[in-house]
């Protein structure tokens, strides 16, 4: 619909006021009509509008029209404005210009245009086949008008990534299931132009499928006697039930189109080696998607006979004995004999493959085979890390023919050994401590990352050195290695001195002869041993629960250092005790210790030292002699129930005193016996050696001590200790 707007209200008002003015002089004249605002909601109500029509007041004809937006359809001789041609709605100016008449005030017009969007027409029987990929949903939505392009489309029912491009507008069919969907087209409102939709039904069509082909290859010389009735939907993949049979080669072996079986021994006794070739045709249900066919071929292949063949291998001269893995690339022929009688002169392609460890490759070469044998070469680099290595010829077939029958070539392989340098990139040495002087050194040799192992298990020798502060000795050894773990002995006889010392290992060489170069050390200290030259034991006789003290003393102060030592020693006699162990510390040559008193009994005992170590190196005493002391412990003698006698004497005679007990309370032996003489006017102390005897002794009071006083007073005895 045209609708003529007055685009300012008091225009009619104005020119009224001014009315004599436009009639006195043609300087004010309206030569291109008045400005004016037109809206245009539908497309399909008309194609085009007359712009020339839409200006109001009293435009002159043969102007000019311009668009100021630069859109199509607009014809600048006449003002006819094709809506059909501009793909978006919106607010448009047009302006109607007049030129060469100096009488005109006003040259310029300018029409505003409210252009509706245009959202299509609705289609709810549309189709694609299922293979279409991206489909523009525009086709579907009509044209002569055709949808404008400031619009948006949506599924109402598919997730939103089916769609994409420029307004959604391309749809993904090959994510999308064959059936029917709803989409919708939704445009914009422009002034007093609404917005509008279109909708589309879309229904994809389910693709024909006839199945992808998987070629069977028989040969002239196999047992086909299974292959009597061989079924062609064996070798299809993913079709369609319900198609149709038909030979595409004269076998006449298919009877119908709904037969499937043919007969490959047949084939092969009737019509030799050769293609033959049968189709599958599956139809469509709608007939936008095409029929879809599938050719099945049938290859029964001519073999050549290379039944006795055999292989061999030819390395480097210098590689012969051990190929160690520094070495590589290396160049490696192979040699093919076949027999001549089966296999004629000439090019044929064989495949052969290298395995073992990660050397892998495959390689396809022509060769010359001449009086039935051909020499190639390996190719290197199939050649890359320590392994056994075996190169198989897995196939020789003639060129002519499409290499598809396998020949049986059991066994044309051989094999070499490429040997690993020894790895001791993760591994290290410690030398066990502590370690005395004359002493073997005891070393590990360890794998440091327990999840891989890079010194394989296997024996190997090794070359090191022993470093001391005044030498450096070298030597070889044979050690064994599992789970990258080894001991090693070095005899005490490369070490000369006490001291730090280094252990080094310089090379490994495997069993294959491979060698490695390296320095592996660990620093350790030789302790020197304690001197117990002239060491002299010494033990106190004791009484019952006295402390008994063992003293050790070394003739030369220099032979036994300073500082804790651990010693152990042994009684017997009275006391007996085994593998004893005490901390004691030397000093200038001596030391002591004390026996616990609680657990000794009396009598005489010998200690005796089996070991002297110094504890803080661990080292022993190597010249220790078995260095013993006899002592006793005696008990307390008891005279609590020994009775005492004095016989009396004249005077100037000596006095005794006789004393008699059990030889349990006093034991035999010599005696000092403390006592005391009381008379009236004095106390005097006294002691006196004595004898015991089976309980009995006696002994005689010193002259002075029996003086008798003039007050004649009584003597009385005190005995005090024994």
């Amino acid at each position: 619909m045209l609708k003529k707007t007055t685009p300012r209200g008091g225009l009619i008002t104005s020119l009224l006021l001014f009315l004599p003015l436009l009639y006195s002089t043609v300087l004010y004249a309206q030569c291109a009509g008045e400005d004016a605002t037109i809206s245009y909601c539908s497309k399909e109500e008309g194609q085009f509008i007359n712009l020339f029509d839409a200006l109001g007041g009293t435009p002159e004809s043969g102007g000019t029209w311009s668009d100021n937006e630069q859109n199509r359809g607009l014809d600048s001789a006449t003002g006819m404005l094709d809506t059909y041609a501009i793909m978006t709605g919106g607010i448009f100016e047009y302006t109607y210009s007049i030129t060469g008449n100096g009488s005109c005030t006003d040259t310029d017009a300018v029409v505003i245009l409210t252009l509706g969007s245009y959202a299509g027409r609705d289609n709810n029987n549309a189709v694609v086949c299922g293979d279409a990929n991206l489909v523009n949903l525009f086709q579907f939505s009509g044209s002569s008008p055709s949808p404008t392009i400031d619009g948006n489309w949506e599924s109402m029912g598919l997730p939103d990534f089916v769609l994409s491009g420029a307004n959604n507008r391309f749809l993904d069919v090959s994510v999308v299931m064959p059936g029917r969907y709803d989409f919708m087209y939704t445009v914009p409102a422009y002034g007093n132009c609404p917005a509008s939709i279109s909708t589309i039904v879309l229904e994809i069509a389910e693709i024909p499928k006839s199945g992808t082909f998987v070629k069977p290859v028989f040969c002239e010389s196999d047992d086909l006697s299974n292959f009597t009735q061989y079924n062609l939907r064996d070798v299809l993949v993913g079709e369609d039930p319900g198609g149709i049979w038909s030979e595409t080669s004269a076998t006449n072996e298919i009877a119908d189109s709904g037969d499937s079986r043919i007969n490959i021994e047949r084939l092969r006794n009737t019509l030799g080696p050769g293609t033959y070739s049968f189709t599958y045709t599956v139809n469509p249900r709608n007939p936008t998607c095409a029929p879809s066919a599938t050719t099945v071929t049938i290859l029964i292949e001519d073999v050549i006979d290379f039944s006795g063949t055999t292989f061999s291998l030819s390395l480097p001269d210098n590689q012969e004995n051990a190929v160690c893995i520094d070495a590589l690339p290396i160049e490696v022929t192979g040699t093919i004999t076949v027999d001549t009688t089966q296999v004629p002169n000439g090019n044929y392609q064989i495949t052969y493959q290298v395995r073992g460890g990660d050397n892998t490759g495959t390689e396809d070469l022509n060769v010359d085979f001449v009086q039935g044998t051909t020499n190639f070469p390996i190719n290197p680099d199939f050649f890359t890390a320590a392994a056994e290595v075996i190169v198989e010829v897995t196939q020789i077939v003639d060129p002519n023919t499409q290499s598809r029958c396998q020949v049986p070539l059991d066994g044309v392989s051989d094999s070499f050994i490429i040997n690993a340098l020894p790895d001791l990139s993760d591994t290290t040495i410690n030398v066990a401590e502590p370690i005395c002087f004359g002493e073997s050194l005891n070393i590990a040799l360890t794998d440091t990352n327990d999840s891989t192992v890079e010194l394989q298990d296997g024996i190997y020798i090794i070359q090191y050195e022993v470093s001391t502060q005044n030498s450096t000795q070298i030597g070889t050894d044979t050690i064994t290695v599992t789970s990258g773990n080894a001991n090693i002995n070095v005899s005490s006889n490369l070490i000369d001195a006490p001291g730090t010392a280094t252990y080094t290992i310089t090379s490994v060489t495997a069993g294959s002869g491979c060698a490695t170069a390296t320095s592996i050390s660990d620093a350790f200290t030789v302790s020197p041993r304690p001197d117990a030259t002239g060491l002299v034991l010494d033990i106190n006789d004791t009484c019952v629960e006295d402390l008994v003290t063992v003293s050790l003393n070394s003739s030369d102060t220099t032979n036994i250092t300073d500082g804790t030592y651990s010693i152990t020693y042994a009684l017997t006699g009275a006391n007996t005790a085994e593998n004893q162990s005490i901390e004691l510390v030397f000093s200038n040559g001596s030391a002591s210790f004390d026996l616990p008193g609680e657990n000794l009994n009396t009598g005489t005992s010998t200690l005796t030292i089996a070991e002297l170590q110094n504890t803080a190196s661990g080292c022993t005493a190597a010249n220790l002699s078995e260095t013993g002391a006899t002592f006793t412990i005696s008990p307390y003698p008891d005279l609590s129930a020994s009775s005492l006698s004095i016989a009396s004497v004249c005077e100037s005679q000596p006095v005794s005193l006789t004393i008699a007990d059990d030889s349990i309370n006093i034991p035999d032996g010599t005696y000092i016996l403390g006592y005391t003489l009381t008379t009236s006017e004095e106390t005097k102390n006294y002691t006196a050696t004595i004898d015991f005897s089976d309980g009995n002794g006696a002994f005689t009071f010193p002259t002075q001590a029996v003086v008798i006083s003039e007050s004649r007073s009584p003597l009385v005895f005190i005995p005090e200790r024994l």
